[in-house]
């Protein structure tokens, strides 16, 4: 297969350009176009170990979150991010279009990005999906439904970032 008709190199180093700003750059809103894109999946900025919720946990190398986890990723690469969005209540996948500095997940993507601090309008569009829900955890009142974090990049590209195992990072409000 000659694969030379393929442009590789269009994804950018988004987070090296020196006024990038998550976002499209300079300022600009993601184009409606993104939404309607099926995504792919980045692991470039993965947490391989600098947080808390990196994906070395002992808890990601059950094979059950391991399976369901990439199941989900192959699930996901044949929807429009839009279609993921509207679904979001039966695929438990949702987006935060204008997160605030002070979230969870945008604090702990500064601690991943080396102490990088964000101020409220300039961190990416945020979201994280569930791998199942509290309800599918059969016998085990501890458990919980393990959340995996990312931000959205152009073109609907998702930047895997952080697993969080017991759901800490957006905790279900009693």
């Amino acid at each position: 297969m000659d694969l030379s008709q393929f442009n590789f190199d269009n994804e950018e180093d988004e987070l090296e350009q020196p006024h990038y700003d998550f976002k499209l750059g300079y300022g600009e809103d993601h184009p409606v176009e993104d939404f309607v894109f099926h995504p792919t999946f980045s692991y470039k900025y993965i947490d391989l170990g600098v947080t808390n919720y990196h994906f070395h946990r002992p808890e990601f190398d059950d094979d059950n979150d391991r399976k369901i986890y990439f199941e989900k990723v192959k699930k996901y690469s044949g929807m429009s991010v839009d279609d993921l969005e509207k679904q979001h209540y039966s695929e438990h996948f949702k987006l935060d279009r204008y997160p605030r500095s002070s979230s969870t997940e945008v604090k702990l993507l500064g601690e991943l990005l080396q102490g990088r601090k964000f101020k409220d309008g300039d961190a990416p569009i945020m979201g994280h999906f569930a791998l199942y829900t509290n309800e599918q955890v059969e016998g085990d009142p501890l458990k919980k439904s393990p959340r995996i974090f990312f931000f959205l990049g152009k073109k609907a590209l998702i930047h895997i970032l952080f697993y969080d195992p017991w759901h800490e990072i957006h905790p279900k409000k009693n």
